[in-house]
């Protein structure tokens, strides 16, 4: 029997008061916390339960950013006419989470919290240059999401502080974006790896603007600098989209698991590699500016 105390937080200021009091931990889906309690594999003296505390539940558009508060589920995020105009990558990406039940009870926040190199969000996020606030009993801060992970479950949240959202700015012009990932199976798989891209021309339909984040390939999610840095300034044909997907590898440092080898994951990451750039490539070009 394991010994914890639970409190149900009424409030952020609340909820990061108990946070202090009791060191304990948050939670708000529990679609990660969970299976480890039934497994044994979870030890805290305290969960403080943020499931109810409604401002941290939205999806809006304010002074040129879209705004996710850090409760807001996975379905939510799913069926948002906001985020499919805005962020089709992420959209796309929360539909390959798990079942609806989970993506009915998993939310944003904790998703990046549990800093899984896999986790099917933050690639989208990455290619997006999303931001994150934190709070704690000394205020608000702005972190950017590139230097929030630190290694696999780790990140440079402190134990006194709470995820309240994350945003991006709104993109416009001729943009696109796309997320695309290989699992074992196509419901409810972890994938084995996974990118997203983004993509803004010019008037002449050259790239002035260009980037691609991975996962399951690092430690934690990264980013291709030097896929990017190949294909700014170009009209990228198919012939220049095959050659940088050869280079994503100088950025990437896939791990044989149980799930794939070290080997099948480069080749995985180029195949995404072209994959999401011809996509997004595809419906910027398409777009109504």
């Amino acid at each position: 029997m394991i010994d914890i105390t639970y409190h149900k937080a009424k409030s952020i200021d609340e909820a990061i008061d108990y946070l202090k009091k009791s060191n304990g931990v948050f939670l708000a889906g529990g679609t990660d916390i969970l299976p480890k309690f039934r497994k044994g594999n979870f030890s805290a003296p305290a969960l403080i339960d943020i499931s109810s505390i409604g401002n941290l539940r939205f999806i809006r558009s304010k002074d040129g950013f879209v705004e996710i508060g850090s409760g807001t589920t996975h379905s939510m995020i799913s069926n948002s006419e906001l985020l499919s105009r805005y962020a089709p990558a992420l959209v796309e990406a929360v539909r390959t989470i798990g079942c609806p039940q989970t993506r009915a009870r998993g939310t944003m926040g904790g998703n990046l919290v549990n800093a899984s190199p896999a986790a099917d969000t933050v690639p989208p996020f990455l290619v997006l240059d999303a931001i994150l606030t934190l709070q704690s009993e000394d205020g608000k801060k702005d972190v950017p999401l590139r230097e929030f992970f630190t290694g696999p479950g780790k990140t440079i949240l402190n134990p006194s502080e709470l995820i309240i959202s994350v945003r991006f700015p709104v993109p416009d012009g001729k943009w696109g974006s796309h997320f695309s990932k290989l699992g074992k199976r196509k419901g409810m798989a972890i994938s084995v790896a996974s990118a997203a891209a983004f993509v803004h021309l010019d008037e002449n339909n050259v790239i002035d603007s260009l980037r691609i984040a991975y996962g399951s390939l690092a430690p934690t999610p990264v980013r291709g600098y030097t896929v990017e840095k190949y294909l700014i300034k170009s009209h990228a044909d198919i012939k220049q989209i095959q050659q940088a997907a050869q280079k994503c590898i100088e950025d990437l440092h896939p791990i044989s698991d149980v799930r794939a080898t070290g080997d099948y994951r480069i080749q995985a990451a180029k195949v995404l590699t072209e994959r999401v750039i011809r996509y997004s490539l595809d419906k910027a070009r398409n777009s109504n500016v």
